[in-house]
């Protein structure tokens, strides 16, 4: 325990979980604490993101130039889907050079479910001032698609939770083709490369972590794993207005929900992947009141991840931005540490 209760380290090899941890703070604190995941979670993202304005503009940073990139869309990929040929055009995103312009490692920084551009660029700004080369990424296109919100039968739900996995698998295929690009750059050293994810973006670095040798290390952030445990159960309040409709027009429960979405949805799943990267380079970051990655998800991937170093802070899902300077610490440090 450190930072006087305000968070709680979980240890590599730890068999402890979120849970009787979440239990032994709640005992100890005897109250809940307002995390933003609920009623008032948009107010606690505005003040958060007017912090990180304030934040950016009253205290001197050094400058950093990024520049917009369109990365090559005829790269061959190293693997394949017959059904995602000719579905993979370019990814859009930002390139932030390592403050010194030396051979340095780089980043690939991801983001969340509905773009948070905000955030990527602070965290690449940020590694690039720290000479890291800091690749942020933009995705055009929503994982949840309109199809979900327009569930009336069984096949509606199938074609939807399939455009799903077909959105999340070809985003890994862009990453990877991506990693070919970053690696041809003189000023990368190939051999260092990262990975950096918040929330979804935390999600599909995970996966990354899982599937591909050439990246070392990562810092996955309030993410979770079993994704059909996920929509099932999650309490963000978008998921649950198009929950409640696929079980009002179904007549199902949210277990049932699950059990259909989780052989569908396995692809992108990385609970379902075996992990080739170390345990020991990876750091996890979560939510102790997290309500939109539930406990359950959040210990999935924890031990699909190998039950890497994980700390826990005093918030939910949204208000973890008021967290940002010591994230910003953790991140900086954890691939300096591994680099």
């Amino acid at each position: 325990m450190d930072m006087m209760l305000c968070y709680e380290k979980f240890s590599l090899g730890s068999t402890n979980s979120p849970r009787s941890i979440q239990t032994r703070f709640a005992r100890r604190l005897n109250f809940r604490l307002p995390t933003g995941d609920g009623v008032f979670g948009e107010y606690i993202i505005i003040l958060c993101l007017v912090s990180l304005f304030l934040l950016e503009g009253c205290v001197h940073f050094p400058k950093t130039e990024s520049v917009k990139i369109i990365f090559p869309e005829n790269q061959i990929p190293y693997f394949d889907y017959p059904v995602y040929r000719g579905q993979n055009p370019p990814i859009k995103g930002e390139y932030f050079q390592s403050r010194n312009k030396n051979f340095a490692p780089a980043i690939i920084v991801l983001p969340i479910l509905k773009g948070g551009e905000i955030l990527t660029r602070h965290i690449g700004k940020t590694l690039s001032e720290n000479n890291f080369n800091a690749f942020t990424l933009q995705w055009e296109e929503s994982l949840l698609p309109q199809e979900m919100k327009e569930i009336k039968s069984e096949e509606d739900l199938k074609k939807a939770a399939v455009k799903i996995k077909t959105i999340a698998v070809s985003r890994i295929i862009k990453i990877r083709q991506l990693i070919d690009w970053i690696s041809a750059k003189p000023e990368v050293d190939k051999n260092r490369l990262g990975i950096a994810g918040v929330s979804l973006g935390g999600i599909t670095a995970s996966l990354i972590l899982e599937i591909d040798p050439r990246v070392k290390t990562g810092v996955v952030l309030l993410a979770g794993g079993d994704i059909g445990h996920l929509l099932a159960y999650s309490k963000e309040k978008g998921i649950i207005k198009v929950r409640e409709k696929i079980l009002s027009s179904l007549n199902w429960n949210q277990e049932k929900l699950k059990s259909f979405l989780n052989p569908i949805l396995a692809p992108a799943d990385p609970i379902n992947y075996p992990n080739q990267a170390s345990a020991e380079k990876i750091l996890m970051i979560n939510g102790l009141y997290d309500e939109v990655i539930p406990d359950h998800s959040q210990i999935s991937l924890w031990s699909s991840l190998g039950n890497p170093e994980q700390y826990f802070i005093l918030s939910g899902h949204y208000s973890a931005l008021l967290w940002l300077p010591w994230a910003d610490y953790k991140i900086v440090h954890h691939f300096q540490k591994n680099f």
